[in-house]
């Protein structure tokens, strides 16, 4: 399961990458310019996997609690902020760099809650150990950071291998 989310979060963003290669009038080297059709196309996969689950249920899915209607509205403008700033942050660095950035972030913000406001790590050692694999991930991030591709001044002049596989 976690090798077939792997391979599709991979995927999210090879579509807008091969079209920014295009050099004629129809396709855009603007990565925003793909953001819609991009939230559409989710839409859209969603929607059919809720009337797949609609069929599945004979049209009795589970009860949906009032209380949680505006926080997952919530988190889902939050989530539609972030993925714009992935696509900004996709421009300016490549996929290799991005990625990973972009991905602990949700990590480390969720691990900081746990901590600090729910109180689910206790005890110092457990607390410890998490500073310790805070302190190394974050070396990890810095360094994928710095390894971008400075020579070729990000995009501008890099190859077409260069944009999709650095």
């Amino acid at each position: 399961m976690a090798l077939l989310a792997g391979v599709l979060f991979g995927f999210q963003f090879l579509p807008v990458e091969f079209m920014k290669l295009c050099t004629d009038q129809y396709h855009s080297c603007e990565d925003l310019e793909y953001v819609f059709s991009h939230f559409t196309g989710i839409l859209v996969v969603s929607t059919a996997i809720f009337i797949v689950y609609s069929i599945y249920t004979c049209n009795k899915p589970k009860p949906v609690y009032p209380k949680l209607i505006l926080p997952g509205l919530c988190s889902g403008i939050i989530w539609g902020i972030a993925m714009v700033g992935w696509f900004v942050a996709n421009k300016y660095l490549s996929l290799g760099v991005s990625f990973p950035i972009v991905t602990a972030g949700p990590g480390f913000i969720s691990s900081a809650y746990g901590i600090f406001i729910f109180k689910e790590i206790k005890g110092w050692p457990s607390r410890i150990l998490y500073f310790i694999a805070f302190i190394v991930s974050m070396g990890g991030l810095v360094m994928v950071g710095v390894s971008h591709c400075t020579h070729c001044g990000g995009h501008k002049n890099a190859t077409d291998t260069e944009l999709l596989w650095t």
